[in-house]
């Protein structure tokens, strides 16, 4: 996570200022109870008038750093997802099904909540720890340096036991994790088969229950963390309640002593209260972290692709000349530029590599149009049909040709005269573009048998 940015700054730069503000007030009220003990009403007002000038101020720089906060979070997804992108470069190895739903479950899903509380606590932290050893110099200066010190017992023994139970929430970070994209990623098999099968049916009873395992597995991993994030955070606390109590049951106070004692008992209690939450950052920080190194190697968990395709089953015919010939001659063609107009259908049964060999031809040329199913290029075509949504995608392709097309099942979903129309259009447009078309309703009734010599 890059937290060298102007919001960071300014957010942690407030959290800051507003500790000390805290802890001047703190100090104000801490000599309000002293001059009551003395009976010197007067300054203890006047003390008190500080303490709440200084309290008020505390609270609207808080507000200013929420503020940057929130803007720092929005940069960090944005900076997140764009890097991660630019790290892809569009690489054709990654397009995929499977790797474009894992990775969009991942970018609006674990990226930005995990990036949101690694940002939101470090800054706490900083606010956190500033407050913590402000407060305790203010205990130094007005109880005396060996209440200060009883008191700190509370935040060592947090430190100690984070660093005990290091590994446990590590493993309980990634668990939650994991968990969490499968429940993600199983959402739409689960809306696939509750819209297409019916709750009666065996499969859906299945995928219900593989849904509530997906569940259970990311509930189990969140709530042995929330126990245990709970007994480390209130087990420092107690040890160093009962600590201070001892001592000073066993000290003689003043009278001005005990009033600054009483003054100061509110923020005492919000001494421990920052002390229980420095545990549980303390503890996210370990959670956080993993996280976050799951984050910066999430592209190294996508499934790279071969461009393998079954050379001797896939028919390669210029619709030009009625010719066939092999894949590995068209992709040099490509390459060398030796091709620069004309259609190309490639035919094939399902699963011998049509779809890849596209793909393989748009990684060597990345100024290529690659148009494969269920892809999308603007939301409006989301409102329409199949078929409506793959003619608006067509009638942009037409209007705006690009010199190298491949089209992947262009007519899946068209009827015949809509085919018909854009095939009236390919032709056209094939005089000054190279048109590569994948087509299982081609009529081949004009094409040339299959040859041997025609194996790619």
């Amino acid at each position: 996570m890059n937290l060298n940015n102007s919001y960071f700054k300014i957010a942690a730069f407030f959290a800051i200022i507003q500790q000390c503000a805290m802890a001047g007030s703190l100090y104000f009220l801490a000599q309000a109870g002293s001059h009551i003990a003395k009976g010197a009403l007067s300054s203890a007002v006047n003390h008190l008038i500080l303490f709440f000038s200084i309290a008020l101020l505390a609270y609207l720089l808080n507000s200013v750093s929420e503020y940057y906060s929130l803007k720092m979070r929005n940069y960090l997804w944005q900076g997140y997802t764009k890097k991660f992108f630019s790290n892809m470069n569009w690489q054709q190895r990654y397009n995929s099904f499977d790797n474009r739903n894992k990775t969009l479950n991942w970018l609006v899903g674990e990226a930005p909540k995990t990036l949101s509380d690694a940002s939101t606590n470090t800054v706490e932290a900083i606010a956190l720890y500033t407050g913590i050893g402000l407060t305790l110099s203010v205990f130094a200066s007005t109880l005396g340096l060996d209440v200060a010190a009883l008191m700190s017992v509370s935040l060592i023994a947090s430190f100690i036991f984070i660093h005990i139970c290091k590994t446990v929430i590590t493993k309980l970070a990634e668990e939650a994790q994991s968990s969490l994209l499968a429940v993600n990623k199983y959402f739409q098999i689960f809306w696939d088969i509750g819209f297409h099968t019916s709750s009666e049916q065996a499969l859906f009873n299945h995928s219900e229950k593989t849904l509530d395992q997906n569940y259970q597995r990311y509930f189990r991993a969140t709530q042995y963390y929330e126990i245990l994030e709970k007994v480390l955070s209130n087990f420092p606390v107690i040890l160093s309640v009962l600590v201070l109590v001892f001592y000073l049951t066993q000290l003689n106070l003043s009278q001005s002593e005990i009033g600054a004692m009483i003054a100061l008992l509110p923020r005492t209690l919000q001494f421990f209260a920052s002390v229980h939450v420095a545990t549980m950052i303390n503890s996210r920080f370990v959670y956080l972290k993993k996280k976050l190194q799951n984050l910066a190697n999430f592209e190294d968990s996508l499934k790279s692709l071969t461009f393998d395709f079954h050379h001797n089953k896939v028919r390669v015919i210029d619709l030009d000349t009625k010719k066939e010939f092999s894949c590995n001659a068209l992709f040099q063609d490509i390459v060398t530029a030796k091709k620069l107009s004309g259609r190309v259908l490639i035919l094939g049964d399902n699963g011998t590599g049509k779809s890849t060999f596209l793909k393989a031809i748009k990684d060597e040329n990345k100024q290529a149009f690659l148009l494969s199913p269920n892809t999308h290029f603007n939301e409006k075509e989301h409102r329409h049909s199949v078929g409506e949504a793959q003619k608006i995608k067509l009638d942009a392709l037409i209007e705006n040709p690009i010199p190298l097309m491949l089209l992947d099942e262009w007519d899946a979903h068209l009827d015949e005269s809509s085919v018909r129309h854009y095939e009236k259009h390919f032709e056209k447009l094939s005089k000054h573009c190279l048109i590569i078309e994948v087509r299982h309703r081609y009529k081949a009734t004009h094409l040339p048998e299959m040859t041997h010599q025609a194996c790619c």
